[in-house]
């Protein structure tokens, strides 16, 4: 590597780990998460493929087996329309042959007992004709009441038509002629159709007019050997029942059956009042495409292109099984039968027991997902607890490491070396990881707490002489003194709220693990770790430990002497004493003396005035208190008082309530910030007491008035003691206004310091020392007078 160059990453080695037991742990790790997932998909994943290899199994069995049933239905239908036709071909191809032969040639009517024979015993043969050339013709018809009626019409000598009715045993019931009737078998289809034709003939699919119902007429030709016409045979055939016939097959639920020939016109249909129509004054029958049946239509229309055969169509999104095929012997009909049915009826219990089968696989997924998370977890659990396990031991090894260190140190024993108890801090601090360790005196019969030193790590600096007095954290002194007490959050803990507000939240801690100090019985003090490190082991014990090797240093100063009010604070190195100097400073050195008063002299001197030389009224040590609000959007919110006030008019009420009982003489409210002052006469000093003493009230009552509203303390305060100007403005000069550095540098104080803390200037905290507690806090820049040391006030001495 070039000298001077920043060193290369791939160069920086951790000597702290292994790099074996490194990769180790990770091919651990990944073993224990790895492999259970892997079996837990590999199980998934060969449920999933028996379940899909089973359906496609299943789904090709149930179309074979559908087109079995659909063969199976269609050659039933096409035997029941040969077996519904084919008596009546053989009945008028009978006739054919008797007359042949010469049975009735000379009179037609001798043909009545063969007739009436074929009615009895072909049921859907509704009505027997035999007609000749000129227009005679014998008709045998079934009647309602079950006997058989004749038509017997001849032309010789003259036209006349004779009906005969017969009773259902056969004897006559009456006999009529109709001389109206024009019925002339020679125009009809049957006829016509016959005569043209050297065989069997069939009509096309009509309406009977007498029995309106769908139905044809087979016929046949008698001729002379010449070839010349006689006459004809013909036979009425009924359909409807080929329509019951229909309606009473099971195929699936939905599907139908029907008989339709080459035109699409309906032979049978399973519904038979939807097989005819009503056509002006006479009935027709009904085409495919008039029932409105996307499905038929469809399955009809690819028929006509097609031809015959199976298929599966899709209309509407769902599929359709279809079968159509031709009725044998009666291509020049061209009839066809045609079945239709949904696909699902058939297969559908294939998906319903695939999505069974899914619903079972997804709760043996579930199960093996649960195991093999179960499974990761514990073994993620056991190389955590395995690296817990290591950490803790190099932890107790530091600790332990730290405890012989700092039992080493003879002198830690000896009430007054400081660099012994410095160091025992600072070792504290570095081995907890913690931002401020301080090591705390407690005063005779647990008057006050007292610190004897208090590391930041942060600023790297100790502090010392910080006081708390028991009347102010009575509640938390009593916990503390009773046991070790760690608490990652001091103000969740009722009874450390109020040593959280007066200590840990101005120096922005919130974590504290606290061990008493004790020798025997008694409790000589407290050590404090402050927001230590959350993931160290045994912090507490350590703690405890550590607290033990104080127990020599601070006995002797127990028992030798006792910690009452009159003791004096020691402030951070640099500050000013605890108690005011006499001496006047120069600017720069922290505090005020008289070099404020001279130079606000020397300034009304440059201008050619004096203090009589000046209108308003020159006012030289006026301690000024500033009250800032933070947030002006939380003074508009409600109080908890019983009035419903705002926050604001609330927070107005305390301050003139505190102002009354100090017996302050100048307050002042503009927006969000108050103003209030005193020592305008001799009685300054006195009177720069009074103004912390309000202080102190006024950020106890805020507080709390804040705390019951449970909103954020959005206030500071500042305090001031200094030069200022005052004198009554306005057209009635009824308002006094007071101005000057004193004021500006209150609200300096007021604008930095800590949310819902105190900062006095070192000009006050030195009139107030012997009576309160303060804390340094820093050093500030102000104009005209330099670099000032600032101080938190945090209690009364």
């Amino acid at each position: 590597m070039t000298p001077g160059a920043a060193p290369d990453r791939a160069e920086v080695i951790d000597l702290s780990r292994d790099p074996r037991e490194a990769r180790a742990g990770i091919r651990r790790r990944l073993a224990r998460v790895v492999l259970p997932l892997l079996a837990a998909l590999l199980l998934i994943g060969a449920t999933l493929g028996t379940i899909a290899v089973s359906h496609v199994n299943s789904r090709d069995d149930a179309l074979a087996l559908a087109d079995a049933v659909l063969q199976a239905l269609e050659r039933r239908i096409v035997t029941e329309i040969e077996n519904w036709l084919s008596p009546a071909e053989r009945s008028v191809r009978l006739l054919h042959e008797a007359e042949r032969r010469g049975a009735f040639r000379d009179d037609m009517r001798l043909a009545e007992p063969v007739g009436m024979a074929l009615l009895g015993s072909i049921p859907h043969v509704s009505i027997v004709s035999i007609a000749d050339a000129d227009g005679g013709y014998v008709m045998f018809r079934r009647n309602e009441a079950g006997g058989i009626d004749t038509k017997i019409i001849t032309q010789r000598p003259a036209r006349r038509v004779v009906n005969i009715i017969r009773s259902a045993d056969g004897s006559v019931v009456r006999t009529f002629e109709d001389p109206a009737d024009p019925f002339d078998p020679r125009t009809r289809p049957w006829f016509v159709g016959a005569a043209a034709s050297r065989d069997v003939y069939w009509t096309e699919i009509y309406v009977f007019f007498t029995d309106r119902v769908p139905g044809l007429t087979v016929s046949v030709a008698m001729r002379e050997e010449t070839g010349e016409l006689r006459g004809v045979f013909g036979a009425d055939i009924r359909l409807d029942a080929l329509s019951a016939f229909l309606a009473g097959l099971t195929i699936g639920r939905t599907g139908r059956a029907m008989i339709i020939d080459r035109r699409g016109t309906l032979v049978a249909f399973p519904e038979a009042d939807r097989a005819i129509k009503q056509v002006g004054d006479r009935l027709a029958p009904v085409r495919l495409d008039e029932l409105d049946d996307p499905v038929l239509t469809r399955a009809f229309d690819i028929f006509r292109v097609e031809g015959p055969g199976r298929r599966t169509i899709e209309v509407a999104g769902t599929r359709h099984l279809t079968i159509a095929t031709t009725v044998p012997g009666l291509a020049a009909q061209g009839w066809m039968v045609l079945i239709a049915v949904p696909e699902d009826e058939f297969i559908g219990f294939v998906a319903r027991n695939t999505r069974l089968a899914l619903v079972a696989a997804a709760a043996v997924a579930a199960l093996a997902m649960l195991l093999a998370f179960m499974l990761v977890r514990q073994g993620l659990r056991a190389d955590r607890a395995l690296r817990r396990l290591r950490a803790r031991s190099r932890t107790v090894a530091t600790q332990a490491e730290a405890l012989a260190a700092l039992a080493a140190h003879a002198t830690i024993a000896e009430p007054d070396p400081d660099d012994a108890l410095r160091r025992f801090t600072e070792t504290v601090a570095r081995t907890l990881e913690a931002r401020r360790v301080g090591v705390w005196r407690l005063g005779a019969g647990q008057a006050a707490l007292r610190c004897e030193d208090a590391y930041d790590a942060e600023g790297e600096a100790h502090l010392a002489g910080t006081r708390l007095a028991r009347e102010e954290i009575p509640e938390a002194l009593a916990v503390l003194a009773g046991g070790t007490v760690d608490l990652a959050d001091a103000a969740a803990e009722p009874r450390l709220a109020e040593l959280h507000r007066r200590y840990l939240q101005p120096l922005g801690s919130r974590a504290l693990l606290s061990a008493p100090i004790r020798r025997g019985g008694e409790t000589l003090g407290l050590l404090w770790v402050e927001d230590r490190a959350a993931g160290i082991d045994g912090a507490a014990a350590f703690a405890t430990a550590a607290a033990a090797l104080l127990a020599p240093r601070l006995a002797p100063a127990m028992a030798g002497r006792s910690l009452g009010r009159d003791e004096p604070i020691r402030l951070a190195a640099g500050a000013a004493g605890a108690r005011r100097s006499e001496a006047a400073l120069m600017p720069g050195d922290g505090s005020l003396g008289g070099e404020r008063p001279r130079r606000l002299a020397q300034r009304l001197a440059r201008r050619g005035l004096d203090e009589q030389g000046v209108p308003a009224a020159l006012f030289r040590d006026v301690t000024v208190l500033v009250l800032r609000f933070t947030d002006p959007l939380l003074l508009a919110e409600r109080a908890t008082d019983p009035d419903g006030t705002s926050l604001a008019a609330a927070a107005v009420r305390i301050l003139e309530e505190v102002a009354a009982r100090h017996g302050i003489d100048y307050l002042r409210l503009c927006g969000e910030t108050a103003v209030a002052a005193d020592g305008f006469g001799a009685d300054s000093t006195a009177r720069a007491v009074v103004m912390a003493e309000a202080a102190l009230d006024l950020q106890e009552l805020v507080s709390a008035l804040f705390h019951a509203a449970d909103h954020r303390q959005g206030f500071r305060i500042g305090l001031d003691t200094g030069p200022a100007m005052g004198d009554a403005v306005g057209a009635a000069r009824g308002t006094y206004n007071l101005w000057g550095e004193a004021v500006r540098t209150a609200e300096t104080m007021a604008a930095s310091a800590p949310e819902a803390a105190i900062q006095a200037s070192a000009t006050t905290s030195a009139l107030i020392a012997d009576r309160f507690l303060l804390r340094p806090r820093g050093r500030f820049w102000l104009e005209g007078t330099g670099e000032v040391a600032t101080f938190l006030l945090m209690a009364r001495a």
